[in-house]
Protein backbone atom coordinates (compact mmCIF):
# COMPACT_ATOMS: atom_id res chain seq x y z
CA UNK A 1 0.00 0.00 0.00
CA UNK A 2 1.32 3.74 -1.01
CA UNK A 3 0.62 7.03 0.81
CA UNK A 4 -0.64 10.08 -1.27
CA UNK A 5 1.25 11.46 -4.08
CA UNK A 6 3.21 14.88 -2.16
CA UNK A 7 3.94 16.28 -6.00
CA UNK A 8 0.18 15.91 -6.98
CA UNK A 9 -1.66 18.73 -6.85
CA UNK A 10 -1.59 22.53 -8.37
CA UNK A 11 1.40 23.53 -6.61
CA UNK A 12 4.51 21.81 -5.31
CA UNK A 13 5.40 20.62 -2.00
CA UNK A 14 8.16 23.43 -1.50
CA UNK A 15 6.38 26.24 -2.39
CA UNK A 16 3.18 25.19 -0.53
CA UNK A 17 6.04 24.85 2.49
CA UNK A 18 7.70 28.41 1.41
CA UNK A 19 3.99 30.00 1.66
CA UNK A 20 3.27 28.60 4.83
CA UNK A 21 6.88 29.60 6.75
CA UNK A 22 5.69 33.31 5.35
CA UNK A 23 1.82 32.87 7.04
CA UNK A 24 3.45 31.74 10.15
CA UNK A 25 6.07 34.71 10.21
CA UNK A 26 3.21 37.16 9.03
CA UNK A 27 1.07 35.77 12.34
CA UNK A 28 3.99 35.98 14.57
CA UNK A 29 4.16 39.80 13.76
CA UNK A 30 0.63 40.32 14.18
CA UNK A 31 0.59 38.44 17.31
CA UNK A 32 3.98 40.64 18.27
CA UNK A 33 2.07 44.28 17.44
CA UNK A 34 -1.19 43.11 19.18
CA UNK A 35 1.21 42.58 22.18
CA UNK A 36 3.04 45.96 21.53
CA UNK A 37 -0.06 47.55 22.20
CA UNK A 38 -0.89 46.22 25.37
CA UNK A 39 -3.79 43.75 24.47
CA UNK A 40 -1.69 40.52 25.16
CA UNK A 41 0.93 39.75 27.60
CA UNK A 42 1.71 35.61 25.75
CA UNK A 43 1.53 34.17 22.62
CA UNK A 44 -1.66 32.70 23.66
CA UNK A 45 -3.42 35.33 21.85
CA UNK A 46 -7.39 33.75 21.72
CA UNK A 47 -6.88 32.83 25.63
CA UNK A 48 -5.58 37.04 25.88
CA UNK A 49 -8.23 38.38 24.25
CA UNK A 50 -10.93 36.57 26.28
CA UNK A 51 -9.27 37.51 29.92
CA UNK A 52 -8.84 41.48 28.01
CA UNK A 53 -13.21 40.98 27.09
CA UNK A 54 -13.37 39.64 30.31
CA UNK A 55 -11.95 42.64 32.28
CA UNK A 56 -13.49 45.03 29.87
CA UNK A 57 -16.70 43.83 30.91
CA UNK A 58 -16.23 43.09 34.52
CA UNK A 59 -13.94 45.07 35.65
CA UNK A 60 -10.80 44.71 37.92
CA UNK A 61 -7.63 43.42 37.71
CA UNK A 62 -5.67 40.99 35.29
CA UNK A 63 -3.69 38.15 37.43
CA UNK A 64 -0.22 37.98 36.25
CA UNK A 65 0.17 35.05 33.29
CA UNK A 66 0.76 31.56 34.85
CA UNK A 67 -1.05 32.33 37.96
CA UNK A 68 -3.10 29.41 39.21
CA UNK A 69 -6.47 28.60 38.64
CA UNK A 70 -7.19 32.60 38.37
CA UNK A 71 -6.94 34.97 35.23
CA UNK A 72 -8.08 38.07 36.76
CA UNK A 73 -9.97 39.85 40.21
CA UNK A 74 -13.40 41.49 38.83
CA UNK A 75 -14.48 44.65 40.15
CA UNK A 76 -16.40 43.07 43.01
CA UNK A 77 -13.57 41.04 44.24
CA UNK A 78 -14.28 37.87 42.95
CA UNK A 79 -11.78 35.12 41.66
CA UNK A 80 -11.99 34.84 37.55
CA UNK A 81 -11.14 31.92 35.31
CA UNK A 82 -11.54 32.45 31.90
CA UNK A 83 -11.57 30.34 29.20
CA UNK A 84 -11.91 30.89 25.79
CA UNK A 85 -12.06 28.63 22.18
CA UNK A 86 -11.82 30.17 18.24
CA UNK A 87 -13.65 27.37 16.53
CA UNK A 88 -15.02 26.95 13.43
CA UNK A 89 -18.83 27.87 12.74
CA UNK A 90 -20.99 25.24 14.36
CA UNK A 91 -18.42 23.34 16.19
CA UNK A 92 -18.86 22.93 19.99
CA UNK A 93 -15.95 21.37 22.03
CA UNK A 94 -15.63 21.47 25.49
CA UNK A 95 -13.72 24.38 27.74
CA UNK A 96 -10.96 22.28 29.69
CA UNK A 97 -10.45 23.27 33.38
CA UNK A 98 -7.38 21.76 34.71
CA UNK A 99 -7.58 22.61 38.63
CA UNK A 100 -9.84 19.84 40.14
CA UNK A 101 -11.05 21.58 43.00
CA UNK A 102 -12.32 24.40 40.53
CA UNK A 103 -10.56 26.57 42.87
CA UNK A 104 -12.33 30.02 41.56
CA UNK A 105 -15.46 32.05 42.13
CA UNK A 106 -16.44 32.57 38.39
CA UNK A 107 -15.82 31.07 35.56
CA UNK A 108 -16.31 32.65 32.20
CA UNK A 109 -16.54 31.08 28.63
CA UNK A 110 -16.01 32.90 25.12
CA UNK A 111 -15.93 31.50 22.09
CA UNK A 112 -14.66 33.46 19.23
CA UNK A 113 -16.06 32.50 15.14
CA UNK A 114 -13.01 31.47 13.45
CA UNK A 115 -13.74 32.96 10.28
CA UNK A 116 -14.64 35.85 11.25
CA UNK A 117 -13.14 36.89 14.84
CA UNK A 118 -16.16 37.91 16.12
CA UNK A 119 -18.13 36.99 19.86
CA UNK A 120 -20.40 34.31 19.14
CA UNK A 121 -21.19 33.65 22.96
CA UNK A 122 -19.92 34.58 26.16
CA UNK A 123 -21.75 33.26 29.30
CA UNK A 124 -20.48 33.51 33.39
CA UNK A 125 -20.94 30.52 36.19
CA UNK A 126 -20.92 30.32 39.71
CA UNK A 127 -18.58 28.01 41.11
CA UNK A 128 -21.61 25.86 41.81
CA UNK A 129 -23.49 26.00 39.00
CA UNK A 130 -20.21 25.02 37.21
CA UNK A 131 -19.96 22.10 39.16
CA UNK A 132 -23.29 20.68 38.17
CA UNK A 133 -22.39 20.96 34.77
CA UNK A 134 -18.87 19.69 34.10
CA UNK A 135 -17.31 16.17 33.32
CA UNK A 136 -14.90 14.44 34.83
CA UNK A 137 -11.80 13.82 32.77
CA UNK A 138 -8.19 12.71 33.58
CA UNK A 139 -6.91 16.14 32.57
CA UNK A 140 -9.63 17.42 35.09
CA UNK A 141 -13.25 18.40 34.75
CA UNK A 142 -14.62 19.49 31.09
CA UNK A 143 -17.13 21.86 30.37
CA UNK A 144 -19.07 20.60 27.30
CA UNK A 145 -19.35 23.54 24.82
CA UNK A 146 -23.51 22.75 24.33
CA UNK A 147 -23.76 23.09 27.92
CA UNK A 148 -21.27 26.38 28.22
CA UNK A 149 -23.72 28.11 25.43
CA UNK A 150 -26.70 27.16 26.65
CA UNK A 151 -26.59 27.57 30.65
CA UNK A 152 -24.69 30.48 32.85
CA UNK A 153 -25.51 34.45 32.54
CA UNK A 154 -25.12 35.19 29.22
CA UNK A 155 -23.24 38.12 28.96
CA UNK A 156 -23.04 37.72 24.70
CA UNK A 157 -24.33 41.35 24.26
CA UNK A 158 -21.53 42.93 26.79
CA UNK A 159 -18.47 41.29 25.23
CA UNK A 160 -19.99 41.88 21.82
CA UNK A 161 -19.87 45.88 22.70
CA UNK A 162 -16.48 45.60 24.59
CA UNK A 163 -14.73 43.72 21.50
CA UNK A 164 -16.69 46.57 19.17
CA UNK A 165 -14.68 49.39 21.51
CA UNK A 166 -11.50 47.59 21.31
CA UNK A 167 -11.66 47.15 17.92
CA UNK A 168 -12.55 51.17 17.47
CA UNK A 169 -15.95 50.13 16.02
CA UNK A 170 -19.20 47.87 15.89
CA UNK A 171 -18.77 44.13 15.62
CA UNK A 172 -21.84 42.45 13.97
CA UNK A 173 -23.87 39.48 15.32
CA UNK A 174 -26.95 38.93 17.12
CA UNK A 175 -27.89 37.80 20.30
CA UNK A 176 -28.00 33.81 20.85
CA UNK A 177 -31.30 32.59 21.94
CA UNK A 178 -30.66 30.86 25.66
CA UNK A 179 -32.18 27.11 25.95
CA UNK A 180 -32.59 26.01 29.64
Amino acid sequence: MTGPDPSAGSAPLAALLARRRHLQAEAEAITAEIRRRGLARTANLVGELGERLTLEVLGGTLQPPGAKSIDLIDGAGRRVQVKTRELPAGQLRHFQFGDTELDFDVAVCVRFDRATFHVDWATAFDRAELQQLVTPHASGPRLPGARARDHGQDLTDEFRAAWARLQGGDVPGRRREVRR
